[in-house]
């Protein structure tokens, strides 16, 4: 089947970078993403652990848009509130 959409440049700008983190074709993952979205893949699985498995894949998607550091990042408590109110 062919569907031509025309998509707000956010959705595109959001599906471009997926494509190139995936390093997939665009087909494959639109196709990824309507299975998920349509809950296709969940009827051969056990509820909870689809739930679990959507979740840790739902969680990656999240991280892999960010970018790693390869530094040092001082998140301690004293370096968060360093001057506020000492």
């Amino acid at each position: 089947m062919n569907i031509q959409l025309i998509l707000p440049e956010d959705i595109e700008t959001a599906l471009r970078r997926q494509v190139q983190l995936r390093g997939e074709s665009l087909e494959s993952v639109v196709i990824d993403r309507l299975r998920k979205s349509l809950d296709l893949d969940a009827a051969a699985v056990p509820c909870s652990e689809a739930r679990a498995e959507t979740f840790r894949e739902w969680l990656k998607e999240i991280t892999d848009l960010h970018p790693r550091m390869d530094h040092f990042i001082d998140d301690s408590r004293e370096s968060i509130y360093a001057g506020c109110g000492e």
